[in-house]
């Protein structure tokens, strides 16, 4: 086992939500060659109504890592990319000593401009300074670019690495 960040990525096609979760989660874990701490998981529109069922899938085959997952119109894995079909893709890390803190951010409107609420209690000036924040933006209700303005201004030294729903995760 490799002592640095291992990643790994699977694909499943199969109709059946439950199923393609687990037969993804397996194959990535198997290719990782050990426990994840952060899943990653991508679905296609086939699914939306069984999201429950993926969750419960995703939490029994990967106890212990941190699962954020969204939809796709276009499921990438491994150079495929499936349009129009039923499609899940597990993405699995191993970051030895990261430190990941899980966030779901909204947009409250204020008189000055507005207010990001949802921020982890751990997440400060000093673990944006050395830290990498994922965010996961619908680009039709959370407005990224403002954000993106805010972080910017409070704290420079943040990487900021970003995609398309609704939630955010840091990596530290």
């Amino acid at each position: 086992m490799t002592t640095g960040p291992c990643f790994a990525a699977a694909l499943s096609r199969r109709s059946d939500a439950g199923d393609a979760a687990r037969e993804a989660s397996q194959q990535a874990r198997e290719q990782l060659g050990g426990h994840a701490d952060l899943a990653l998981v991508f679905a296609s529109a086939h699914h939306q109504e069984h999201f429950g069922k993926i969750a419960d899938v995703l939490a029994r085959e990967l106890t212990g890592a941190l699962v954020v997952g969204c939809t796709g119109e276009s499921i990438l894995c491994n150079q495929l990319e499936i349009e129009g079909q039923p499609a899940i893709v597990v993405w699995l890390a191993r970051l030895p000593g990261a430190e990941l803190l899980p966030m779901h951010l909204e947009f409250i409107p204020t008189a000055e401009g507005g207010s990001f609420v949802g921020w982890h209690d751990r997440f400060s000036p000093e673990t944006a300074a050395s830290g990498t924040l994922l965010l996961l933006a619908d680009p039709f209700s959370f407005p990224a670019d403002v954000l993106l303005s805010r972080l910017n201004e409070d704290w420079p030294g943040l990487v900021v690495s970003r995609g398309k729903t609704d939630c955010c995760v840091t990596i530290e």
